[in-house]
């Protein structure tokens, strides 16, 4: 028997599922359901949100966020500086 390896050969252009760029429906499809869901419910929630103790409203609404607003991906930068000292204050900084 012949050992053939699973899948397209490394190079072969992609010919089948969804095209780059193109929305989940599943996903576009859920969000939907659960638009639907918080504006048919709006009040009920309101009321809900209203009844927690301060802490608990804080961490509901943190959780919420997370959903509405896009989250920031993290940076960092590294900056290296140079200090250059003047003659003067390098001799004052030494003396004895």
């Amino acid at each position: 028997m012949e050992n053939r390896k699973a899948g397209r050969p490394a190079g072969t252009p992609k010919t089948d599922g969804r095209l780059k760029g193109t929305p989940n429906a599943i996903t576009s499809v859920f969000r939907a359901k659960i638009d639907t869901l918080l504006t048919d419910n709006w009040y009920n929630i309101q009321d809900d949100l209203n009844s927690l103790e301060p802490k608990d409203r804080l961490l509901f609404m943190e959780k919420l966020l997370n959903f509405a607003v896009p989250k920031l991906a993290s940076t960092t930068s590294e900056m290296a500086v140079e200090i250059k000292v003047g003659k003067q204050l390098e001799d004052e900084i030494y003396i004895d």
